[in-house]
């Protein structure tokens, strides 16, 4: 094997166009919050390139519906900032390659579970007592359903909580509403 000069591997490399795709999705990434907005970028990441189709993963499906309304709004707007390099044939949006960003740390996560987080009034789990037991869970949802419970106006005939549209349209609580 004859020995090749380093500058002429790099020229080789550079000119490869699967190269030239990964620098256009590299440098997408960097101004994706100029393509879309702050708020947005939030919530959405160009993924990956491929066959001119662009992959963009997003936190849910609704995020996927309306950024679907504005593909063709998108491609005008990468179009600009690629120049006259390949365009794009579309834009897919896909929430599985959302959560791997998880794993990073880089995105916070979803606000947590009412089960886990502390209710006005009672004390957090105190950090390093272990993981809570079934028995302790069970508790906390028994306390969280009362404590919800008190917030709702009382239904006349039960006198349990109810929502108000409820005891404004039958003049009680659904589950009265429906028993005879």
């Amino acid at each position: 094997m004859k020995p090749v000069s380093l500058s002429s591997l790099l020229g080789d490399l550079v000119r490869n166009p699967q190269m030239a795709r990964n620098q256009r999705l590299v440098q997408l990434q960097k101004q994706w919050a100029k393509v879309v907005g702050e708020a947005v970028a939030a919530h959405c990441r160009p993924l990956k390139l491929q066959d001119a189709v662009l992959t963009v993963a997003v936190s849910g499906a609704v995020w996927a519906q309306n950024l679907g309304y504005q593909r063709r709004l998108l491609m005008g707007k990468i179009a600009e900032i690629w120049g006259a390099a390949e365009p794009l044939r579309d834009i897919r949006f896909e929430t599985t390659g959302w959560y791997a960003r998880e794993k990073t740390g880089r995105v916070p996560l979803a606000p947590e579970h009412p089960l886990i987080v502390p209710l006005a009034g009672h004390p957090a789990p105190a950090p390093g007592a272990g993981p809570p037991t079934l028995q302790d869970r069970l508790e906390r949802l028994r306390t969280l359903a009362r404590w919800r419970g008190e917030q709702l106006p009382e239904c006349p005939r039960c006198r349990m909580g109810a929502p108000r549209g409820e005891l404004v349209r039958w003049g009680m609580c659904g589950s009265c509403a429906v028993r005879p």
